[in-house]
């Protein structure tokens, strides 16, 4: 479906501080959860309280991978908004398809469960780590429970996470909030965050399109 694994090798660097440490903007620096990817025709736009951490951004052919942590962490600047949840939201974006994405949830739900889905979203890259425990559609968005047992020794990560799926100007897009150990979310609070990256994304793409 789409090369996600250098992304979560990312994630697994950045979330052994969970500050973002290495991801950090200077002080002073705009840094803002709204990112918009030209070529593609698609803006992310992370729910309030999150901002990009320049830093992650990767791209390659067909993909690109984005982290967004707390905005006050991120900028050093306590003025600055703070995420409502201790948690990293994590964005990427595959290629285009031929239909809309929401018409092709079972084939992308199939792949998820794969060996090759589970070796890909597994930050140890085995897919014997990793285990879909529940799934759920909300209009256009699929949402998928995801437990990743890999060795986290010293990662702050916690092992069950929700990941969403969807689609942004024809092209599959995948978002992800993983939440801190210690500071567990609730499945409905991270359904909910998910849900409203999706909205606010899809509402950002939409306006970067008529203008």
């Amino acid at each position: 479906m789409m090369n996600v694994r250098k992304g979560f090798a990312v994630i697994a660097i950045t979330a052994a501080a969970f500050g973002l440490a290495g991801c950090q903007a200077t002080t002073g620096t705009k840094t803002s959860g709204q990112v918009a990817l030209a070529n593609e025709g698609v803006v992310f736009s992370a729910p309030a309280g999150y901002c990009l951490a320049r830093s992650s951004r990767q791209s390659a052919q067909n993909s690109n991978f984005l982290l967004f942590g707390d905005c006050a962490a991120l900028t050093k600047d306590p003025n600055r908004s703070t995420a409502p949840h201790q948690s990293v939201l994590s964005a990427s974006l595959g290629p285009a398809l031929d239909a809309p994405v929401e018409s092709r949830f079972d084939v992308i739900e199939a792949f998820v469960r794969s060996d090759a889905g589970r070796s890909v979203m597994a930050r140890s890259g085995k897919a014997s780590d990793v285990t879909v425990l529940s799934r759920q559609v909300a209009g256009d968005v699929l949402l998928l429970k995801i437990r990743d047992t890999s060795a986290t020794k010293d990662q702050p990560v916690a092992q069950d996470y929700w990941r969403a799926v969807t689609g942004l100007n024809g092209r599959v897009a995948t978002l992800s909030v993983l939440p801190k150990k210690t500071a567990p979310m609730s499945d409905r609070e991270q359904a909910r965050l998910l849900l409203e990256f999706a909205a606010r994304s899809k509402a950002a793409t939409a306006s970067g399109k008529k203008q």
